[in-house]
């Protein structure tokens, strides 16, 4: 399977960003209070209750992108759990990393007030580790990179989406993908990388206001961050190639009617993309009934009209 960048050029870093901004420019409001909808979620891991309210906002923030990057409104579905579930197995297992390899490290760093100027000292303070531990677990979850979105937009299956998130991020490439979600992080954790490196630059006391001042900044990075993942997706999307399907049926579609099996098949080409969730009720009259025979509208009209007496 030939990478994509080889075939296509794919979306750059800067594009994605410049189209990420544009997102947040049509819809300031909305993407900001969700960002700060996720950010104190986020906060409020440690109690429980950003357990569930974490992945709902996070996935109300990527239907908010795709319905403006694509024009089609993401409609709730119960595909919303698993893609929420990976959401939050992804950003606990980075923030989890991360957090345990600066406990591991954490001793090394200066106990008194002293700068962290020197390239060896800000080496043992644990910073450089967290970073490695972090690119690492986001290496791991590479291949689920586009499975959330998916489902959110198709409402499909847990394996469907993770099959085509697969399929996308080789198709473009697995560095390319991985160069996009590192940058799609960074951007969104900028303030907080930022401010503690401010205050680590002066004296670790400040580190807890500057993280402070910090959080509102993140109610922005972070719908820009996120963001250029969902554009990236959306361009993605129209540049893949056809695939092939191949359609099993069951040994209880033999006792359906061919209404069922048009609706499961229709339901089936939605999930895979290939048809807009929402249909409509259509133009096309409905064929006439096997039973009943059609009849001309000449002859329909002059039976369904009263009957004139004979005289």
């Amino acid at each position: 399977m030939t990478p994509l960048a080889a075939e296509h050029s794919g979306p750059s870093l800067g594009e994605a960003f410049l189209a990420s901004l544009g997102l947040l420019r049509r819809r300031p409001v909305v993407l900001t209070a969700l960002g700060a909808a996720i950010v104190f979620s986020l906060s409020s891991v440690c109690c429980g209750i950003g357990l569930f309210t974490t992945p709902w906002f996070i996935c109300e923030l990527f239907a908010t992108q795709l319905a403006l990057c694509t024009g089609n409104p993401a409609p709730h579905s119960r595909s919303w759990l698993p893609a929420g579930s990976i959401l939050l197995g992804a950003v606990l297992l980075v923030i989890g990393t991360s957090s345990l390899t600066l406990l591991g490290a954490g001793p090394d760093l200066p106990p008194d007030g002293a700068q962290l100027s020197g390239l060896g000292t800000l080496m043992r303070s644990g910073g450089f580790y967290a970073a490695i531990s972090s690119t690492l677990a986001l290496m791991f979850i590479v291949p689920v990179l586009y499975a959330p979105v998916v489902l959110i937009e198709r409402g499909s299956r847990f394996e469907e989406a993770l099959l085509e998130s697969v399929r996308i991020v080789v198709r473009r490439g697995i560095v390319a993908s991985l160069s996009l979600s590192l940058a799609a992080n960074v951007v969104q954790i900028s303030p907080v990388l930022l401010a503690s490196a401010w205050a680590l630059w002066g004296t670790r006391a400040t580190v807890p206001q500057a993280l402070l001042i910090a959080a509102p900044l993140s109610c922005v990075t972070l719908p820009l961050g996120q963001g250029m993942i969902i554009w990236t997706y959306a361009r993605l999307r129209a540049q893949l190639p056809a695939g092939s399907y191949v359609i099993v049926a069951r040994p209880p579609a033999a006792k359906s009617d061919n209404g069922t099996l048009r609706e499961a098949f229709l339901q089936l080409l939605q999930r895979a993309g290939t048809l807009p969730a929402s249909l409509g009720g259509g133009t096309i009259r409905p064929a006439p009934s096997v039973d009943s025979p059609s009849r001309p509208a000449s002859d329909s009209s002059a039976s369904d009209g009263p009957s004139t007496p004979a005289r």
